[in-house]
């Protein structure tokens, strides 16, 4: 154990010292003081150790939950056990999403908090259920998106012009390091029935990339029922230094991350003593993992709020200071390249995809792809801040582009797309990116402007890698004829390319 351990610890250590060290040097020379960097520097060792206990007990625990409970309601074959358990899953992990209070936090007066996480909710949950019929009947999943990105465009065009960016990033921060592990695992477990039977199986993947079209279907009808003229937004500096700081920050979390996981083992107890029936070792080692979620996932987010978040909003604002300040754009682009490797959510994802693919589709393939989806994002979001245009006309174009390559490439990869752009808006960019940027908005535009021209840029950092890897996928249609994987069974299954 302790050897996995000090191998995830490194995996960590090598993820995180790319923005650590980019971040670092250009405090240093926009002057910050050593003490603001020596705060940054003392989060960062907090985010590795956290990352990698987090990564350790995701393997051990939620991504074995997921794909037990999966596998066992495909072996059910009940169509509306699958369904209700579904709809309850997508509640309670959405609900259990610490990116989701962060959102939450932003909504003002005119709409309550509480009120917006129900509607969320709600919205991965129906998705949820309607991601398990797809899996079930078959029908292609690049055809259930575009129907719900069209919808989610038409509703743009009629809510306020100030609740429309919000709504669009709400779908980004409900695929986080909490319900990643979970919604992979569970979607490959639901895949398994028709592997085992040796059927090519293009469904392993995209349950991520689907749920996080409802809760934006969600809140845009909320938008529509309810007033969203009031809406504002008051920038305020994240104060406090220190450890004693720190300290209060971990204080807060403990409870809260608590409170996080406890729905879900209470999910996973009642499967196991009503169907499951798992023998006493595995029990052992899931409870351990998720000890070590519970552990890993409270520093990380506790170490980001401390050290990242206010690093973020100080660099956006005096970079937005400069003048000419379109040196924004390659900064967007360096960071861009490092920050995805930073994120839990991501080395869940491109772990699964590296196993389900035996190795064809290997984890450095996938970060090396995502890394330059994520550059291409910001690079964008970057001149999008700089200008005030829209974030539709950046994402419409990019969904178009996105819709026209699943049409190419192999289908499976339009799964692997879509999962993709949900998990790299996690904790990192919702703690360091979304500050950095609502900073440079302030700045440049002032506070009656960062609804509009700093939210939304979630959605734009999600959508460029789906891009990205769609790419990928053409690139392998037109170089390979099949790829094998493997789900849960002793031999490859082999995937041919049509």
């Amino acid at each position: 154990m302790v050897r996995v351990f000090l191998l995830k610890l490194k995996e960590s250590v090598i993820s995180v010292l790319p923005i650590v060290v980019i971040v670092s040097l250009m405090s240093l020379l926009l002057g910050f003081g050593l003490d603001f960097i020596a705060k940054f520097l003392f989060a960062s060792l907090f985010v590795m150790f956290g990352l990698a206990l987090f990564t350790l007990g995701a393997d051990m625990s939620m991504i074995e939950i997921g794909s037990k409970i999966g596998g066992y309601l495909a072996k059910k074959n009940s169509i509306i056990l699958t369904m209700i358990c579904a709809l309850i899953l997508g509640i309670i992990i959405t609900i259990a999403e610490p990116d989701l209070t962060v959102l939450s936090s932003q909504v003002g007066e005119s709409i309550n908090a509480l009120t917006l996480i129900v509607v969320i909710a709600l919205g991965v949950g129906v998705y949820m259920v309607i991601s398990t019929i797809r899996t079930r009947i078959k029908i292609p999943l690049n055809i259930i998106l575009l129907l719900s990105y069209v919808i989610v465009f038409v509703l743009a065009f009629f809510v306020s012009e100030k609740f429309a960016p919000l709504a669009l990033d709400s779908g980004s921060v409900t695929t986080g390091p909490i319900s990643v592990p979970f919604i992979v695992a569970f979607g490959i477990g639901l895949a398994t029935v028709s592997s085992v039977k040796g059927k090519s199986n293009d469904d392993s993947f995209g349950t991520v990339g689907l749920v996080s079209v409802g809760p934006i279907i969600a809140v845009m009808l909320l938008g529509l029922l309810v007033n969203t003229d009031a809406l504002s937004y008051e920038f305020a500096i994240e104060e406090g230094s220190g450890l004693y700081a720190f300290f209060t920050i971990l204080l807060e979390k403990l409870p809260e991350v608590a409170l996080i996981i406890l729905p879900i083992l209470v999910f996973f107890l009642i499967f196991q003593f009503s169907a499951l029936k798992l023998p006493l070792k595995t029990i052992l080692r899931i409870f351990l993992g998720i000890l070590y979620v519970f552990i890993g996932i409270t520093l990380f987010l506790c170490a980001v709020q401390f050290g990242f978040l206010p690093t973020g909003q100080k660099l956006g604002l005096t970079l937005a200071s400069l003048d000419p300040n379109w040196g924004l754009v390659p900064f967007f682009a360096l960071i861009g390249f490092v920050i995805v490797l930073a994120e839990p959510a991501v080395h869940v994802l491109t772990k699964q995809i590296e196993s389900v693919t035996s190795g064809v589709i290997s984890k450095r393939k996938m970060l090396l792809t995502l890394c330059v989806g994520e550059c291409v994002a910001l690079v964008m979001v970057g001149l999008r801040v700089l200008t005030g245009i829209n974030c539709l006309y950046i994402l419409i174009p990019l969904f178009a582009v996105c819709f026209i390559l699943t049409f190419i490439a192999p289908k499976m990869f339009t799964g692997i797309a879509f999962d993709s752009g949900g998990v790299v808006t996690g904790a990192m960019a919702t703690t360091f990116v979304l500050p950095m940027i609502i900073g440079i908005v302030h700045e440049i535009w002032g506070d009656t402007s960062i609804l509009m021209d700093a939210f939304g840029s979630l959605a734009i950092v999600a959508a460029a890698p789906i891009v990205s890897v769609l790419i990928i996928g053409c690139i392998y249609r037109f170089k390979n004829k099949t790829i094998s994987y493997r789900v849960k069974t002793k031999k490859p299954i082999i995937i041919e390319f049509e």
